[in-house]
């Protein structure tokens, strides 16, 4: 992954660093008489480092001492198509009714409701993995207009409606389909 203009990543960060202990090793250079050879490799060096380390993010592969060759481009993209299956797979374990009543609830207004087995089963379900807060669920009316007036839902609850918007957006969530 490149990183985007404005943002100090970690090819940044050792560039400034190489940049800093060029200039120290340069000052002290100057300044000794008769410099050690040593110096000298340093200095050489350190200017290799912060020549090469702003490249690395566009590295493709290479290639090293006994037939060690890594790929870091397929690599990298490799990593994030793993990274979107897990996010997918994650997005859909949640059953379509539980998503749906989630979903009705970040609304801020779920609507008419009764309270029956599925959906006490729902909402506590929803509450242990910390996606809604509810006082009390055998405390919510047998019936009512909104059940958002009982059940608020949670940042986490917010964060998985929009990762399963953002995995499938064009899926309904609701269990008929």
């Amino acid at each position: 992954m490149v990183n985007a203009p404005g943002k100090w990543g970690w090819t940044h960060a050792v560039f400034a660093l190489c940049v800093v202990v060029e200039a120290i090793l340069l000052y002290e250079l100057v300044v000794a008489p008769g410099a050690p050879a040593e110096l000298i490799v340093a200095v050489t060096a350190v200017l290799v480092v912060a020549l090469v380390v702003p490249r690395l993010a566009d590295l493709v592969s290479i290639k090293l001492p006994g037939g060690v060759e890594a790929q870091l481009k397929e690599v990298t993209s490799e990593l994030e198509r793993t990274n979107d299956r897990l996010d997918s797979l994650f997005a859909i374990s949640m059953s379509p009714w539980q998503c749906e009543n989630l979903e009705k609830l970040a609304s801020g207004h779920f609507g008419d409701y009764v309270m029956s087995g599925g959906l006490d089963n729902d909402l506590r379900h929803l509450r242990s993995h910390g996606y809604v807060h509810v006082e009390g669920i055998r405390a919510i009316p047998q019936r009512g207009e909104n059940l958002s007036e009982f059940v608020e839902i949670t940042e986490a609850g917010r964060r998985f409606v929009a990762l399963r918007a953002s995995v499938d957006p064009g899926a309904p969530v609701s269990g008929s389909s």
